[in-house]
């Protein structure tokens, strides 16, 4: 005879519950047209300049450029953006009139950076504004790499708190990566007081088992049931399986742990677990949970297990 904690670890082992290739898609990283980030992004605004058919020469002219790229990326499939800026400087991005923008482009970029690095600064702050705001325009939601950085203020989500208070991005939904561990407390506290900031436990099980299982604990302790995510960022098969694992046996320990505790009873688990695992993610990129049991009602098991 199955218990309640059996049954909640083959809820939790079904889901997702729905065609796994309906949930996947492209996230447009956004480094590369700030002038920074890893060295795919050179090489990857210089294609989109092609694709779209513009060489800017002006500030506003790139900006096109930019506006006309995201709505490609978005045309063929995209969800997504993404800013892994933290590797490379603070999270926060002042508001800089397009004037002096334009003026500081007018200097180019490329020489820019080694000249006058305050004033490089000052151009991706503008740069990063209207890239968000064309974004949002598209309903595209964010993706912020917070946290894990060197120093680690540099990563600290703290620093968005601007963006959401802004008219310009009113409605804007940023997911916090990482749990922007170390400062982990800091990104509860915005994804609980402001409507945009969602707390993401991406790869924060596969930094520390530890770590990530305390904070798992927590954010269910602190937070709404549908402000919290979670996700893989692996690089290989084989660790998106593994870590998938690792991050479903930490649900299911942690949940029975807590009605155990006596917090909750074995329904609202099972709605936290499906929440994470699933609606959440649902409502963050506005996915029609409907339209897509739908189609996994319309395959045989075999094909939706095997992903065909």
């Amino acid at each position: 005879m199955t218990t309640p904690a059996d049954q909640l670890r083959q809820f939790i082992d079904e889901a997702p519950f729905f065609v796994q290739k309906d949930l996947l898609a492209p996230s447009l990283v956004l480094d590369g047209y700030l002038f920074s980030g890893f060295a795919s992004g050179a090489p990857g605004r210089t294609r989109s300049m092609e694709l779209v058919g513009i060489q800017p020469r002006t500030h506003a002219e790139y900006v096109a450029m930019c506006g006309k790229s995201l709505d490609l990326f978005k045309a063929r499939g995209g969800w997504s953006v993404k800013l892994l800026t933290a590797y490379h400087r603070t999270l926060r991005f002042e508001e800089v009139p397009d004037t002096e923008a334009a003026a500081l482009f007018a200097r180019d970029p490329e020489a820019l950076k080694a000249a006058d690095p305050a004033g490089f600064r000052r151009l991706q702050d503008n740069l990063c504004w209207h890239l968000l705001e064309m974004a949002h325009q598209r309903g595209l939601p964010l993706i912020v790499h917070c946290g894990y950085s060197y120093p680690t203020s540099n990563g600290d989500a703290e620093h968005l708190r601007n963006l959401v208070l802004s008219p310009r991005l009113r409605g804007l939904k940023i997911d916090i990566c990482h749990s922007n561990w170390p400062h982990e407390g800091g990104a509860m506290i915005l994804a609980r007081t402001y409507r945009g900031f969602y707390f993401n436990l991406c790869w924060t099980p596969l930094l520390s088992p530890t770590i990530g299982r305390r904070i798992l604990a927590e954010c269910i302790d602190v937070l709404p049931r549908n402000k919290v995510l979670t996700g893989i960022d692996c690089g290989s098969i084989e660790h998106m399986v593994g870590t998938a694992a690792l991050v479903r046996r930490q649900l299911h320990e942690v949940l029975c742990e807590k009605v155990a505790e006596g917090q909750f009873g074995w329904e609202v688990a099972r709605g936290w677990a499906r929440a994470i695992l699933l609606d959440n993610a649902c409502a963050f990129y506005g996915v029609d949970t409907a339209e897509l049991a739908a189609k996994a009602h319309a395959k045989p098991r075999a094909a939706i297990l095997s992903g065909s």
